[in-house]
């Protein structure tokens, strides 16, 4: 699995593709938290290229959208296909954090 990642004006928008298990985590976090100290407010993940979403995966999108809602940020979510996305609903992932079907809405969402 490998992470995107680009800036779209001032939104860092990240996209984990295949498996954001317990092993890539910490490499989003770590992506996540550099830009955050680096003065990014508003950040995308793009999971819409996502396979498999496990519960560390959802811990670092919490802990994002946790840092940034401090400091009056904006962390959406491009919601996954299938059983990824139903996780986001299950675990109440979806009423704490701001979903979105497409990247343009999410980007719009985030401005």
């Amino acid at each position: 699995m490998s992470i995107a990642s680009e800036k779209h004006g001032d939104i860092l928008v990240l996209r984990p593709l295949g498996m954001l298990d317990h092993r890539k985590a910490g490499e989003l976090e770590q992506r996540a938290s550099a830009a955050i100290a680096a003065g990014t407010s508003r950040v995308v993940f793009d999971l819409s290229a996502l396979e498999h979403l496990s519960a560390e995966g959802l811990r670092v999108m919490l802990s994002v959208h946790k840092q940034l809602a401090a400091s009056n940020g904006v962390v959406t979510i491009v919601t996954p296909p299938a059983e990824a996305g139903q996780l986001l609903d299950w675990t109440g992932m979806s009423a704490v954090i701001s979903t979105s079907p497409t990247l343009e809405e999410a980007l719009a969402h985030a401005a």
